[in-house]
C-alpha cells in the first residue's frame, strides 16, 4: 500500500476538526461484575469509517506517526479505514508492527499518538488505538493472518522468553528465513500479556492466536523451561547461531497503597497455583471489589480497598466458574494459606496442592 499524502487529500479539515469522537464503549457495570471478559463493546463498520474520517491528516511529518514507537504510517491507515479498505488498513499496520491487535488495546496510546493528535487541542483525540485493533481482528475474522516466511537461511536462533519482545523478535526472524525456537519458563506464552494484563482489557484469546501464527510459520515453542537453571546460554550455542534474551524485568513495580507490602500481593500473584482451586458448595458472600479483579494492579487495589456488600445474585462459586484465569483467586487463596486440603476463611476455595499450574 502505497503511503497517502496529505497534500493530496482534498478534505474539508475545518468541519473534520469539529467532528465529536464516538469514544470507546463499555458494558454495562452490572454485567461486568459476573465475569472476566471484554469490557469493550466491539465498533461496527460504520462507527470505525466514522471515528477514521475526523482525521485531519496533520501537514508530514504527522505528530501521531512521530510519537509511534514504531513509526506506524497512522495517516494512511486512517484514510483507508475511511474507505472501508479495512484489510489493506490492518496489513499496513503489520507492515511496522508485529503485534498490531495487542498494541492496539494495550500501548499507552493517550501519551503517544493519541496524546499527540491535534484534535486533542478541541476536542478528544482520533480513537487511533482502538481503530488499529478493530481492523486486526477484522483481518482475523475475515481472512485470517499469516506470517510470511522468509527465504530460509539455514540459521537458527533461540529465543529467551515468549514475551512481548521475544515474540516479536521471533515474528522478525520468520520474515528473515531464520529457524526460531523460543524457551519460556512459565507453562503458556506471552509473558505480561499473559499473566499480568487483565483479560477484561486484552482477552488472552488474541495473545494465543498470534503465537499461533507463529507456530503456523515454523517457529517451535518450548514452555517450562528455565534458562539458567534448566539449560544455560552455552547450552543454547551449542545448538543455535544466535540468542536473543528476552526475559523481562522479572521484578514488579511496588504499590503505593497502604497494606501493600505486608499482603505481599506481587510475589503471591505470579506463584500462585491455577488448576488446584476449586469451589465449596457453601459460598459466603463476595465483594464488589472482588469481582473486578483480573490482574496486579487492579486486583491490588481492589483487595486493599474491598468493602462487605455485594452485587445481587453473584455468588463466589458463580463468579470462579465464568473467570477464564483462576490466578487471582489462588492468589487471594495463599494470602490466606498455603497448606494443602484447607480452605480460605472468607473466600470459600479449597487449595488441593502445592504445584505452580498453567493460567
Amino acid at each position: 500500500m502505497e503511503k497517502v499524502s496529505s497534500d493530496s487529500l482534498a478534505i474539508d479539515r475545518k468541519s473534520r476538526a469539529r467532528l465529536p469522537t464516538l469514544d470507546i464503549m463499555h458494558r454495562e457495570a452490572k454485567e461486568r461484575v459476573c465475569d472476566f471478559d471484554d469490557i469493550c463493546i466491539p465498533m461496527t463498520n460504520e462507527e470505525a469509517m466514522f471515528e477514521a474520517s475526523r482525521c485531519v491528516h496533520c501537514p508530514e511529518p504527522a505528530p501521531c506517526v512521530e510519537a509511534c514507537p514504531t513509526h506506524n504510517d497512522i495517516p494512511t491507515a486512517m484514510w483507508l479505514i475511511e474507505q472501508g479498505e479495512f484489510l489493506e488498513a490492518a496489513q499496513l499496520y503489520r507492515q511496522t508492527s508485529s503485534l498490531p491487535e495487542i498494541c492496539g488495546r494495550v500501548c499507552p496510546q493517550e501519551v503517544l499518538c493519541q496524546g499527540s493528535c491535534s484534535h486533542i487541542k478541541a476536542h478528544a483525540s482520533v480513537l487511533t488505538g482502538a481503530l488499529e485493533a478493530f481492523v486486526t481482528c477484522y483481518q482475523r475474522r475475515n481472512v485470517g493472518v499469516k506470517v510470511p516466511k522468509g527465504e530460509p537461511t539455514g540459521k537458527r536462533v533461540a529465543v529467551i522468553g515468549a514475551g512481548p519482545s521475544g515474540l516479536a523478535c521471533c515474528e522478525q526472524l520468520i520474515q528473515a528465513g531464520h529457524s526460531v525456537t523460543v524457551f519460556e519458563a512459565k507453562p503458556a506464552p506471552g509473558g505480561l500479556l499473559t499473566y499480568g494484563i487483565p483479560p477484561f482489557k486484552m482477552p488472552k484469546e488474541i495473545v494465543f492466536c498470534r503465537v499461533g501464527d507463529m507456530v503456523e510459520a515454523g517457529a517451535e515453542f518450548i514452555f517450562n523451561t528455565y534458562i539458567g537453571k534448566d539449560l544455560t546460554i552455552d547450552d543454547l550455542f551449542k545448538e543455535y547461531d544466535a540468542v536473543f534474551v528476552g526475559v523481562g524485568t522479572l521484578i514488579d513495580a511496588p504499590m503505593e497503597v497502604p497494606g501493600a507490602m505486608k499482603m505481599r500481593l506481587a510475589d503471591r500473584l505470579m506463584s500462585a497455583p491455577a488448576d488446584q482451586l476449586t469451589p465449596v458448595p457453601s459460598s459466603p458472600p463476595v465483594t464488589q471489589a472482588m469481582l473486578s479483579m483480573g490482574s496486579r494492579p487492579p486486583m491490588s487495589v481492589a483487595i486493599c480497598s474491598a468493602e462487605s456488600t455485594r452485587p445481587p445474585n453473584v455468588s463466589m462459586s458463580k463468579t470462579i466458574a465464568v473467570a477464564p484465569s483462576p490466578r487471582a483467586w489462588a492468589m487471594l487463596l495463599r494470602m490466606n494459606t498455603t497448606r494443602a486440603g484447607s480452605m480460605s476463611p472468607w473466600m470459600g476455595i479449597t487449595y488441593t496442592g502445592p504445584s505452580v499450574a498453567a493460567a
